[in-house]
Order: C-alpha cells, then structure tokens, then sequence
C-alpha cells in the first residue's frame, strides 16, 4: 500500500513539473513514471534519463538515485550517489538564482530530503571501497608470509 501511494506522489509531482516542460520531455517523464509504476527499473531509467539530458529536472535526478537504492534486486549504490548528488547540486544553482525566500525556502525543502538519501548511499560506497581495501592489503599479508594458494 505505502508503494502505491509513494507512486501516486510521484506522479503527482511529475505532473505539476511537467506543466513546465516541453511536450516532448513531459511525455518522456509520463513513460518514465509508467515505467517505474510497473516495476521496470532499467527502463524507466532510460526514460528519466532522457528527461535530464533536456532539462535539468531534479525529480528525475531523485527518482534515477531511489530506484537504484530501494527498486532494484540489487542495488547500485555509485549510481544512486551520483545521482542524488547531481540534483543536490542543480538545487544548490537554484537557490542561489532564487530571488523569493519562498521559492528559496522550497528548494531549501528539497534539498534537505535528497540530501539524507545521498549521504546513505554515498556511506555504503565509501564502506564498499574500504572493505575492497582491507581485503588487498590481506591478500598482500598472506602472500607476503607464504599462507596464500
């Protein structure tokens, strides 16, 4: 039920920012958003993807990161950091181009929910490489005592 309603947010909120979008981005967004409705992780990155290569649409940025995080068997952490991390930085050049505390205030709102989601993606790389790290350098230690095959 809490899946169903987070999709009917989404799409609730990809309709009002595709009010500001060309015919042609917003219809990329819908497919992305049926996409990611039915399941279909790969594709509805492609289609969020397309979105972004247009306009520089944080939703997408954001949907892109979480599907990566929660919506796939496995996850790819890299991706939803770098993704998470390219909006937080289009929200960045937003505020500073705002010119309401209203519009700045909204942004400020957004920023602050990705930016949690970025930190814990970006914690579970960051413990992936030393773990990576850890194990060369145990690696090394067996070889250099003799003990590895």
């Amino acid at each position: 039920m809490r899946k169903i309603l987070i999709v009917i947010a989404l799409f609730a909120a990809g309709t009002v920012c595709a009010q500001d979008l060309s015919k042609d981005v917003s219809k990329e967004l819908k497919l992305a958003e049926h996409h990611r409705s039915k399941k279909e992780a790969n594709e509805a990155i492609m289609a969020y993807k397309e979105v972004i290569r247009s306009y520089a649409h944080i939703e997408s940025m954001e949907a892109i990161g979480d599907i990566n995080m929660k919506e796939r068997a496995i996850p790819k952490y890299t991706e939803a950091c770098e993704y998470y991390q390219m909006a937080l930085d289009e929200l960045s050049k937003q505020i500073a181009a705002a010119d309401k505390k209203s519009d700045k205030a909204k942004l400020g709102k957004d920023y602050q929910r990705i930016e949690p989601k970025r930190n814990k993606a970006c914690s579970y790389v960051e413990d992936y490489e030393e773990m990576k790290e850890e194990k060369k350098a145990g690696s090394r230690l067996l070889e250099e005592e003799g003990l590895s095959d």
